[in-house]
């Protein structure tokens, strides 16, 4: 577990020093080494979180209450401006599969989703546009 986390946290450094070659001249090989480091980067982090989930996911279904297991989602409500809140929901559906696109909104409470889909997608849209013409 520690190699794995050692091995996390120097993938961003490859990133750090490939993203500026990258940025200054688009170029094809500069593109495959900052491919090839978001990879590397992808593949520690999912094989750590895999094998971190395996043994505590059980472990806390048996140790932790729905209350306290929802409290830092309900913290995160609580406590993050309701414009960004739209926007951030937005991101959460742009990457939903279709059925998790229906089945999101529909969880939210009246009037979220008439809000959402008049404030809220709209301003998830020019951000999305945003980062990708950036």
């Amino acid at each position: 577990m520690q190699a794995q986390h050692e091995r996390v946290e120097a993938t961003p450094a490859t990133l750090d020093a490939t993203v500026p070659a990258w940025a200054a001249t688009a170029g094809a090989d500069e593109r495959d080494t900052l491919v090839a480091a978001l990879a590397d980067h992808r593949a520690a982090l999912l094989e750590h979180l895999d094998d971190e989930e395996a043994p505590l996911l059980p472990l806390a279904a048996e140790h932790i209450t729905e209350r306290e297991w929802a409290s830092p989602g309900g913290h995160s409500v609580a406590n993050t401006p309701k414009l960004t809140l739209l926007t951030l929901f937005g991101l959460v559906l742009e990457d939903a599969n279709p059925a998790g696109r229906v089945t999101l909104p529909s969880a939210l409470p009246a009037p979220v989703p008439d809000i959402r889909h008049v404030i809220g997608r709209p301003r998830c849209a020019r951000h999305i546009s945003r980062l990708r013409a950036a």
